[in-house]
């Protein structure tokens, strides 16, 4: 039995992976790329409820640290795989846009504006339809499969207590010196 519970995947490991991935991290992470002390992790660590060891060793190195499952490979999940990658390929989808706006010249200005998530949503979506050569009915499952997805990000985002994009300001201000 405590070999089992060595390898038992817990809630708070998969929701720190989770937040790794995101969006959040990868902004925290530039922001105090320079400086990663441990006073700054500790109350990142206090304020989302994290591991402040594996923050830690992710916010030194810039990689995952070892003891992290793989999302890929799990078997057990808390929420479905399946909403659990469509979170992960959204969250990836924002920080794609987020470093497309830092680049003027690949996007106008009037292509995104403020927006983050709904562009995201929408590249996820399309991507998974790639296959519908039929106009009429790719926007129609492109549709409902917006608000499938945007359903199954908030949820995943509800049932691990992450982050979402418009909530990373405020952490920032929490956590700085």
């Amino acid at each position: 039995m405590a070999s089992y519970s060595k390898r038992r995947i817990t809630y708070n490991k998969v929701r720190l992976s989770l937040f790794l991935r995101s969006y959040g991290a990868h902004t925290i992470l530039n922001r105090f790329k320079n400086k990663p002390n441990y006073r700054i992790i500790s109350r990142l660590g206090n304020v989302l409820n994290l591991d402040m060891h594996l923050l830690n060793r992710f916010f030194s190195s810039g990689t995952y640290p070892r003891g992290l499952p793989n999302l890929n490979r799990l078997t057990k999940y808390i929420v479905p795989k399946e909403k659990m990658l469509v979170y992960l390929e959204i969250e990836q989808e924002i920080i794609n846009i987020a470093l497309e706006k830092q680049d003027k010249e690949k996007t106008s200005l009037e292509d995104y504006d403020k927006a983050l998530m709904e562009p995201a949503i929408e590249r996820v979506a399309g991507n998974h339809l790639k296959s519908v050569e039929d106009d009429k009915v790719f926007d129609a499952q492109l549709e409902e499969l917006q608000r499938k997805y945007q359903n199954w990000y908030y949820a995943t985002a509800y049932k691990y207590k992450l982050p979402t994009s418009r909530i990373i300001p405020f952490i920032l201000r929490l956590i700085q010196d």
